[in-house]
């Protein structure tokens, strides 16, 4: 993780907690860095990591994307 300060914290943040919950440890995901999975401010990442998950065809990190913006409040589209 970059200091929190970093620009790029809230992106790697995403990333992290996107990570820990596909191996089943949100929990220290979310102590790491300080955000919680469906944490609203972090919202535009996740949607940018599940477009290219989308292009990608990576349904699980596709399906672990759409869960942290449900979470969040955000309507999902689930067309493409």
């Amino acid at each position: 993780m970059p200091p929190r300060d970093d620009p790029d914290y809230d992106a790697a943040a995403t990333r992290a907690l996107l990570q820990g919950a596909h191996e089943g440890d949100s929990a220290s995901a979310e102590e790491a860095t300080g955000y919680r999975f469906g944490e609203p401010v972090l919202v535009p990442h996740v949607r940018a990591i599940l477009e290219r998950a989308r292009k990608q065809k990576n349904d699980r990190l596709e399906q672990l994307a759409e869960r942290f913006l449900t979470r969040a409040g955000v309507e999902v589209d689930n067309a493409d």
